[in-house]
């Protein structure tokens, strides 16, 4: 099973054309076109409508899309777990560094993010201060991991629940509703086709659209 044409198809559906899904994929329409072609030949029945306005699921097609999304989760789940076996037992793994991007302002940012893009604004204290801040309360919370108190806090002051959200998985992007935090803080998400999710790993972004009404 070529799990790449798999992601190809994935990549024209959220696209909704041949050429946007090229654009997003860093290759050519024509290749898109003959992955797309070599699966509905393995397959044995057409999964896409092609017209002027782009390209739509046939029926057989979106009965088939929950299952080439669960196919695509499976398999990056799984490149995770062997990534993760090799680094435990080659003993590379000394230590993990977690990092915070946090911007004070979006002054100087590209317009494309200035509507997506979150700030603190100005800070009222030192920046050694904020940082210590930072610092203190993850120490809080590493103490004692079990209560996760700061659950309530990060679902209420979550910027994305309830709105819509690009997901990045690879060379490819999956649009989506952001539904919840779960307990492990993952997020919950709900994509169009009905199936849901929680990421733990991954890109987000706000839609633009969403974030700009």
């Amino acid at each position: 099973m070529n799990i790449g044409k798999y992601e190809t198809l994935m990549a024209v559906v959220e696209c909704g054309s041949l050429t946007r899904a090229a654009q997003a994929l860093g290759c050519t329409q024509s290749a898109v076109s003959h992955s797309i072609d070599s699966l509905e030949q393995e397959l044995g029945f057409a999964l896409l409508k092609r017209g002027r306005a782009g390209v739509r699921l046939t029926g057989e097609g979106e009965r088939l899309i929950p299952a080439v999304r669960n196919l695509l989760n499976s398999a990056e789940q799984l490149a995770q777990t062997a990534a993760s076996i090799r680094g435990l037992e080659s003993g590379t793994v000394e230590s993990v560094v977690v990092g915070i991007g946090l911007n004070l302002s979006t002054s100087g940012f590209p317009e494309e993010l200035k509507e997506t893009a979150g700030a603190l604004g100005a800070l009222r204290c030192t920046k050694n201060q904020f940082i210590a801040e930072i610092v203190s309360e993850l120490s809080g919370f590493a103490a004692a991991p079990a209560e996760k108190s700061y659950l309530a806090d990060y679902r209420r002051c979550s910027l994305v629940l309830g709105r819509r959200v690009r997901y990045f998985r690879g060379d490819s992007a999956f649009d989506a509703l952001a539904t919840g935090i779960d307990d492990h803080g993952g997020l919950m998400v709900t994509f169009d086709d009905g199936t849901s999710e929680v990421l733990r790993s991954g890109e987000i972004t706000l839609r633009l659209q969403d974030a700009s009404s």
